[in-house]
C-alpha cells in the first residue's frame, strides 16, 4: 500500500502521476489518500480495477464524496471512534438513501476536522480512552498528550451527537 499522508513531518503529497507509476508495480495493491484530494481519488478510481489497485480515502470528511465516485472504501482515523456510523453511511449510500448518507456525512465531517484541530493521534487516543475505556492518552514523542476536556462547547455538542448516533446503531 502507498500511504499518501502529506501532513506528517517530512511528508510528501504524492501527485496522481506518481501514484499511477507506483500502481504499475505488481507488489503495490492500493493507496490510502489521507490528503483527501477528491480529484486525485477520482482519477485513480476511474483508472484501475479495485482488484488491481484499490485507492482508499483516508479522511472521514471525504467519505461520502469518495463513495460517490465509486471508491472501494476508506481507511480513516475517525472509524476507530465511530465504526458503526461509517458503516451506516456506506449502507445508506449503497441502498440509495442519499439524505441519510448526507446526514451521517455531516456528523463525520465535523468530527473528523475536530480530530485534527485538537491534536490528531493524541486527541484520538484520549477520546478512545475516555469513551471506550481502553488504551490511554499517553503518546510517544514528538507527539504531545492532550485531553478531550479541551473541546469547545460547540465541538463537544457535535461530538456527542456522533457518539450518540454510534451508540444507537
Amino acid at each position: 500500500m502507498v500511504y499518501n499522508f502529506p501532513k506528517v513531518t517530512a511528508g510528501l503529497d504524492l501527485d496522481a502521476d506518481t501514484i499511477f507509476a507506483l500502481a504499475a508495480h505488481p507488489n503495490i495493491v492500493g493507496t490510502k489518500l489521507s490528503c483527501g484530494h477528491l480529484g486525485k481519488l477520482t482519477r485513480l478510481v476511474t483508472s484501475f480495477s479495485p482488484v488491481a489497485f484499490a485507492p482508499f480515502i483516508g479522511r472521514s470528511d471525504s467519505f461520502l464524496p469518495a463513495l460517490a465516485v465509486d471508491c472501494p472504501g476508506g481507511i480513516m482515523t475517525l472509524a476507530n471512534v465511530a465504526p458503526r456510523a461509517h458503516r451506516a453511511l456506506w449502507d445508506a449510500w449503497h441502498d440509495g438513501r442519499t439524505n441519510d448518507a448526507r446526514d451521517i456525512q455531516r456528523m463525520l465531517a465535523h468530527c473528523d476536522a475536530m480530530l485534527r484541530k485538537y491534536g490528531g493521534i493524541s486527541f484520538t487516543k484520549a477520546l478512545i480512552a475516555r469513551e471506550f475505556g481502553y488504551g490511554g492518552a499517553a503518546v510517544r514523542s514528538p507527539l504531545v498528550t492532550t485531553s478531550v476536556d479541551r473541546l469547545s462547547s460547540a465541538d463537544a455538542t457535535l461530538l456527542n451527537e456522533l457518539l450518540a448516533f454510534e451508540r444507537s446503531l
